[in-house]
């Protein structure tokens, strides 16, 4: 009897108390500030690394200032060594911070508090990646390459946040603001490991002013405890409930006018059976239509931009040379040109003076006013429609500028710093870099810009970081100032593990209706290979895989030329009902972009063609098993309709006409239509008396497609011959 009251007093009675509320922090409880209970942070350490940050206590916080430019200026936790007493080594840590004008927080758990044998892991760093200074962000296990944001779309780290890490079975989890949903599961290796469970704190100021840190509290408890839930984690896989079909259809409205509509996600599969997204990868022609064959290009050719201007195929390029590698001179920014987009020059131009010689092609090696003089990274060329003559062409890159205030990097002698450049030209040959940068953030890879008409305004996509390198997007009517760029499209946990995006390659699509493509390429950490894929888009900022596992560039067999890596080019050229897009590949990966790789034999990146039938990028498609999909409702303009189509033997396509209430329409019924066979990129669909539907123009409509082993791209009303021949 003792002991079942000591097992209630001891084990029952504190599960019942903390049903309901918060766990006890058990191991440690403390609160900053100048109120009853609260501490001094700074007087809560044993030892110090480098200088103790400038604290002021008010109520219920203590404000740390950082002096500016002072980088790595860690303030270490006092010992605390966690040694839980429950079976599992589970341990619960909580603290809330702000972090504000450009402060960095970095948080460990490491083997020792000595500061000349402590080997540090970073279980946790906010505002800093790969060791360069990136604001809104969150890094788990950052020893610099393996680094990654697992921060959630617009966060803000100069805000209030609380952080809880939950260390159970030896995985440690990430709780962002007590929401029950983990943000993220921390590497192998963060802090998880028994042996590294030295609890240490650390900031610093990265910009050229003074940081500022408020520090509310630092909570720890045994066992590993999810936000506004008193039990601990355990291993138990949630049961997976089976999807019930959707039965009903939506009744919002799509005004599609007469314009073309591509079926590249399910805007338009309100309802479906049987039915499945399909990427159509581009056709590889295997050509080699820019390689490397000129003293300036001796080292490898880059990224690239390219585009039909006035009847004439054109090319802007950057190159290395062996002799600049790898300085700010190294890089060569040149022209090429084509009549039918196979075969490509390089005309002597006569604009730069390469070893004594204007007999070349390269517009210009470094390009800029002081403060922004430097060379080009990354240039993604476009036509801007709106700009007067002197501005018509523009490129957004990597720019390298002494005057701008975010993101320091070492580079030569000195401090310069990496941020988007902005560039405009009256011709595509003679540039002009403006003077500030265009967007204040850490430039790498190439950028995509162009003019939305759809918003009317400038649109601009690069690299973030999210789970290791993420593309973002901006938008401002000005092209001289765009914000920070906002996550749009990261690699998750359905694509390969430790896997992570390059360049957008980001395009709006100009044959159809609200249609945006990006072409990234996936970097599989493991392979170090990188292949080309496609994500999909209504509106630029919304982004989804049709096929994520797929490439829409795959890599070469081994031996090819494009085995390794490779990375699509910017732009798009129709040719007739064919679209031509370029990319560079390399049989080199990642890993071997050194120069002792690239002066091998056939060790330059090689630009090819790829071919894609007009619209051809993704479809509905069914398989043997007949299927169909039925559309939202439509108001559309025009007397017939025409379909993009691909039908296998012994497949069909039937197409039939729902009125709002989701009856058949008399005489356009599936049992009506004249079953489509064959390949067409564009053909009319009929009914058994003609293939008239203006009477129900302005009018809401559902289309029903009735398929087998067929695949259909896209679909268009429009004013054509009504009456079958």
């Amino acid at each position: 009897m003792r002991i079942n009251i000591l097992l209630f007093i001891w084990v029952v009675l504190p599960a019942v108390l903390l049903s309901a509320n918060q766990p006890r922090w058990d191991i440690m409880d403390e609160n900053y500030g100048n109120g009853e209970g609260q501490i001094s942070f700074n007087k809560a350490y044993e030892y110090m690394y480098r200088q103790l940050p400038k604290e002021t206590l008010e109520a219920c916080k203590a404000v740390l200032v950082i002096p500016a430019g002072k980088r790595c200026c860690y303030a270490v936790k006092k010992s605390l060594v966690i040694k839980p007493d429950n079976n599992n080594g589970d341990v619960t840590i909580e603290f809330k911070v702000r972090l504000s004008n450009g402060a960095v927080m970095n948080f460990y758990i490491s083997q020792t508090n000595k500061t000349s044998t402590s080997r540090w892991n970073h279980i946790l760093q906010v505002n800093r990646i790969y060791n360069v200074d990136t604001p809104n962000t969150i890094a788990d296990y950052n020893q610099r390459q393996q680094a990654r944001n697992i921060a959630p779309a617009n966060f803000d780290g100069s805000a209030v946040h609380i952080y809880r890490l939950t260390r159970s079975k030896g995985k440690t989890t990430l709780y962002l603001d007590n929401n029950p949903k983990p943000l993220a599961n921390l590497k192998n290796g963060a802090g998880a490991s028994a042996d590294k469970a030295n609890l240490e704190w650390g900031f610093c100021s990265t910009g050229d002013s003074e940081a500022k840190v408020e520090v509310y509290y630092l909570k720890i408890a045994n066992g590993a405890w999810i936000p506004n839930k008193a039990n601990p984690i355990r291993s138990v896989r949630k049961a997976i409930k089976t999807p019930v079909p959707n039965k009903t259809v939506s009744n919002k409205t799509i005004n599609v006018g007469q314009k073309k509509q591509l079926l590249i996600d399910k805007l338009f599969l309100a309802q479906s059976e049987n039915i499945t997204l399909k990427l159509h990868p581009a056709k590889k022609t295997g050509e080699r239509n820019l390689v490397r064959d000129k003293i300036w290009e001796s080292a490898t050719l880059n990224w690239f931009s390219f585009m039909e201007d006035g009847g004439k195929y054109r090319m802007w390029y950057e190159c290395y040379d062996i002799d600049g590698w790898p300085t700010g001179d190294d890089t060569s920014f040149c022209y090429a040109e084509s009549k039918d987009g196979i075969h490509w020059t390089k005309p002597e131009l006569g604009l730069f003076e390469y070893k004594g010689s204007k007999a070349n092609n390269i517009l210009f090696r470094q390009i800029g006013p002081q403060g922004a003089h430097s060379r080009v990274h990354g240039t993604g060329v476009f036509i801007d429609p709106t700009a007067p003559l002197e501005s018509r062409y523009k490129a957004v890159s990597q720019g390298t500028f002494t005057n701008s205030p975010p993101h320091p990097i070492g580079w030569g002698s000195g401090k310069s710093y990496l941020n988007v450049a902005g560039m405009y030209s009256p011709d595509g040959l003679h540039w002009t870099r403006y003077p500030k940068p265009i967007c204040y953030i850490m430039a790498d890879s190439q950028y995509s810009a162009f003019w939305d008409a759809r918003i009317e305004k400038y649109v601009l996509y690069g690299r973030v970081s999210y789970r290791g390198r993420a593309l973002g997007r901006s938008e401002s009517k000005d092209f001289t100032k765009f914000p920070k760029l906002s996550l749009v499209l990261h690699a998750d946990d359905n694509d390969p593990p430790d896997s992570d995006l390059y360049n957008p390659a980001a395009m709006k699509y100009q044959y159809a209706d609200n249609v945006y493509f990006m072409f990234p390429s996936l970097f599989q950490h493991k392979t170090q290979t990188l292949d080309i894929r496609l994500a999909v888009s209504r509106d630029g900022i919304k982004w989804t895989w049709p096929q994520q596992s797929k490439a829409f560039i795959p890599l070469g067999k081994k031996g090819e030329f494009d085995s390794g890596s490779l990375y699509m080019g910017q732009g798009m050229i129709r040719k007739g009902n064919e679209l031509w897009l370029y990319y560079g590949g390399s049989h080199l990966t990642h890993d071997k972009g050194e120069l002792k790789y690239l002066v091998k034999p056939n060790g330059s990146r090689i630009y090819s063609r790829v071919i894609v039938p007009l619209d051809r990028f993704v479809s509905a498609s069914a398989g043997d098993k007949e299927g169909y999909f039925i559309t939202p409702l439509l108001i559309f303009k025009g007397n017939v309709l025409q379909v993009n189509v691909k039908v296998d033997e012994g497949g069909f396509i039937k197409v039939g006409l729902l009125d709002k209430n989701n009856k058949p329409i008399t005489r356009r019924t599936i049992d009506d239509c004249v079953p489509i066979i064959g390949d067409h990129i564009k053909t009319q669909v009929f009914w058994k008396t003609d293939g008239d539907v203006s009477s129900y123009a302005g009018k809401p409509v559902r289309l029903k497609f009735y398929m087998k082993n067929a695949d259909i791209f896209s679909f268009q009303f429009t004013e054509g011959y009504p009456y079958k021949i």
